[in-house]
């Protein structure tokens, strides 16, 4: 395997997009099960890149359940059977049906993170959530994107919900909804007043949680998830769900 092929973009971050392809070679097939990556140091000179690029790179597809490092082996690809976490492929922005796929899976996780939270919430959670809500608020009038403020609020919602696998589970799909996010946001700035209305959606529900009332935490939830999906034009694509 020519891992000189690779096109690493210095915009975006080193270790993703190692991961991000080595995890596209196994998904074609270029590795089999059983397979031995080649060392970190022969991997960093193949990538052009640090060797602790490559061992994030690596820890990250082991989190993914791609690999297990194994005693004087290696870094070894595992079976579809032994892989221990579940996989979403890589989100096309372009690609309305796979958005509305996303926007689907969304609602029906996280209008009922927001009903949990709502009724399991504590004091310092709510504290955090309003801050990530003024950090959403700052990033309109600086005239930055605001994506980072606007995933740590539902990262936040979903630890007040305390439920561990819905926050670990949210963690992961993270790094999905962060990309659509940033790259949308990034490809098609929006203006500030467009941003004060998504900021307002938050605040809905933000002070559904804080009134612990959990039907109206799941429906603005439900809300925003849906409104999100008409700025992106895929609700026409599912909308079931997202009509609540």
């Amino acid at each position: 395997m020519d891992f000189k092929k690779a096109r690493i973009l210095r915009s975006k971050s080193l270790a993703d997009q190692v991961a991000e392809f080595i995890s596209g070679q196994i998904t074609r097939g270029a590795f089999l099960a059983g397979d031995v990556l080649p060392s970190e140091t022969v991997l960093a000179g193949e990538f052009g890149v640090s060797r602790t690029v490559i061992r994030e790179a690596l820890a990250r597809l082991k989190y993914d359940g791609l690999l297990e490092s194994q005693k004087r082996t290696g870094a070894v690809i595992l079976d579809h059977s032994e892989r221990r976490t579940f996989r979403l492929d890589e989100i096309d922005i372009e690609n309305k049906d796979d958005l509305g796929r996303l926007y689907e899976f969304r609602g029906i996780l996280e209008k009922d993170i927001a009903a949990l939270a709502a009724e399991r919430h504590s004091e310092s959670q709510m504290s955090r959530l309003s801050d990530a809500l003024l950090g959403m608020e700052r990033a309109i009038d600086e005239g930055s994107d605001g994506s980072a403020e606007d995933l740590a609020f539902h990262r936040i919602l979903a630890e007040a919900a305390r439920n561990s696998y819905l926050a670990d589970f949210l963690k992961y799909l993270d790094r999905k909804i962060w990309v659509v996010i940033h790259d949308t946001r990034r490809s098609f700035p929006m203006d500030p007043e467009l941003a004060r209305l998504v900021l307002d959606e938050h605040r809905e529900v933000y002070e559904a949680v804080a009134g612990c009332d959990a039907e109206k935490a799941r429906s603005t939830m439900l809300r925003h998830i849906r409104c999100s999906a008409c700025r992106q034009g895929v609700l026409t694509v599912h909308q079931t769900v997202l009509k609540g």
